[in-house]
């Protein structure tokens, strides 16, 4: 009787016994093992390349959101409302800022969790007369960045001020062509971006190609 599936020779039956037993040889695994890993270093620096990218375009995103939910809450509160950086804690945070008190605050501290501290980074956004936080740090970014320098021109003090009527910026002295700007790097350095808050309130994103990195797709080029 003719018997199918007999696909290799047990030595220990003989040169003309076969097994019916399936398998991998160890040449066999050894070649699979070879392609993958021939594969996965072809894949793995673009993998890197897309989470470089990834993390560097979140980041900036979040922070241009965070400058646009301050100017909103100008418009809505009709208040002026400033922004304050702190570039050696990693963080920012906004509050309402009246100018016409006895002693105007001129910062917030980024770093205090409890909205009811004298100094916190928080609103009564809600109008119900409990205050919340306003702040952004790097521990609340989706991706892992690196924020390199904070240049806001026209002010010395790390504030930037949103006009309630217009949502312009207010300044003490001369308005600059680029009040704050915003520049962070990838987490290694290969991608660069530059956040930019103009003086009429707009936010906008540009690429910042570092030392030996690349732009960014889909931003223009820092001018």
């Amino acid at each position: 009787m003719k018997t199918f599936g007999k696909t290799r020779r047990d030595p220990q039956k003989g040169k003309k016994e076969f097994s019916t037993h399936k398998g991998f040889t160890l040449i066999e695994l050894m070649v699979v093992i070879a392609v993958i890993a021939i594969i996965t270093s072809f894949a793995l620096p673009s993998y890197r390349t897309l989470i470089e990218k990834r993390s560097v375009t979140s980041g900036a995103q979040q922070i241009s959101a965070f400058f646009s939910a301050a100017k909103m809450e100008a418009v809505k509160r009709n208040e002026m409302i400033a922004i304050h950086t702190d570039l050696a804690n990693a963080c920012m945070g906004f509050f309402a800022y009246d100018p016409d008190a006895a002693t105007p605050r001129t910062n917030c501290d980024c770093t205090l969790t409890d909205p009811d501290a004298g100094n916190a980074c928080a609103i009564d956004d809600l109008g119900d007369g409990g205050m919340r936080l306003h702040v952004l740090n790097a521990s609340l970014l989706n991706k892992p960045i690196k924020v390199t320098d904070i240049t806001i021109l026209g002010r010395a003090d790390d504030l930037v001020i949103f006009d309630p009527i217009r949502g312009m910026l207010v300044f003490d002295g001369a308005v600059a062509p680029i009040p704050l700007e915003l520049k962070m790097l990838s987490k290694q350095d290969a991608y660069g971006l530059n956040v930019q808050l103009t003086a009429t309130g707009r936010v906008t994103i540009c690429s910042d190609m570092p030392s030996g990195g690349f732009n960014v797709p889909g931003y223009d080029d820092c001018r």
